[in-house]
């Protein structure tokens, strides 16, 4: 009952940061409003959250299918 609501938070919460990834990526230091070090660390704490929700999802879906 909850793998459907699960998986689709998951998909778009991975989506959002997928997106901020690229759009900090592409205007990385061209922006005088935003500092390269703030655009730096969105980028590497986007990527951080990035690597860190599909490390909890393998660990999780061995846990719960068995595979471990």
């Amino acid at each position: 009952m909850m793998f459907i609501p699960m998986f689709f938070i998951l998909a778009v919460t991975l989506a959002a940061l997928i997106q901020i990834i690229i759009k900090n990526i592409a205007t990385f230091g061209t922006s005088a409003a935003v500092s390269a070090f703030g655009q730096g660390m969105q980028i590497v704490l986007a990527v951080l959250f990035v690597a860190l929700a599909i490390i909890v999802v393998i660990a999780c879906c061995k846990k719960l299918f068995g595979k471990e």
